[in-house]
């Protein structure tokens, strides 16, 4: 079986920059096999290093990116909804550990990246508007560096989490 990887980005982080700055992030890009989702050993693993190495407070957020493993479509397209469903679960098993690590989040939030924004979040440009139409447009450098991470990082078969302190 073919090995997962993780590419861990931003480790060099210290608990003393996240105790003096207001702005560092780290986050984890996660390879998916096809259609897997459940993480494996050694994925808990480096993500359970990531957790250590960053100093908890009220505010800190984590957000998660998760794509099938078909790219996001051309606009006006859609992925069948089997692959929709793949990066919903690979959400889900996301949120999951992270729960079951014990860290303790001031926010969670989560974009299916197989799914196309709604006409709300269309409408109001949401956060996961934002990122999904910097992905279809070469116009990433208005995104807030949480966003940039993950249009940069982020492609069919990935997850990214990105751990940040909120400004």
């Amino acid at each position: 079986m073919k090995k997962f990887t993780v590419l861990l980005i931003g480790l060099a982080l210290t608990s003393l920059a996240w105790a003096t700055s207001k702005s560092p992030q780290t986050s984890a890009v996660l390879e998916f096999e096809k259609g897997s989702y459940e993480l494996t050993q050694s994925q808990k693993e480096d993500l359970a290093n990531i957790l250590k190495g960053i100093s908890y407070n009220d505010e800190l957020d984590v957000t998660i990116a998760a794509w099938a493993d078909e790219p996001f479509p051309a606009q006006s397209k859609n992925l069948s909804k089997e692959q929709r469903h793949i990066a919903k679960k690979r959400i889900k098993s996301l949120k999951q550990y992270l729960k079951a690590t014990g860290a303790d989040f001031d926010d969670m939030d989560t974009y299916n990246m197989a799914e196309r924004t709604g006409f709300m979040g269309r409408m109001f440009n949401s956060k996961g508007n934002k990122i999904k139409k910097s992905l279809s447009s070469n116009n990433k450098s208005a995104l807030k560096p949480t966003y940039q991470t993950i249009a940069d990082k982020g492609d069919a078969g990935k997850a990214i989490l990105v751990f940040s302190i909120d400004d």
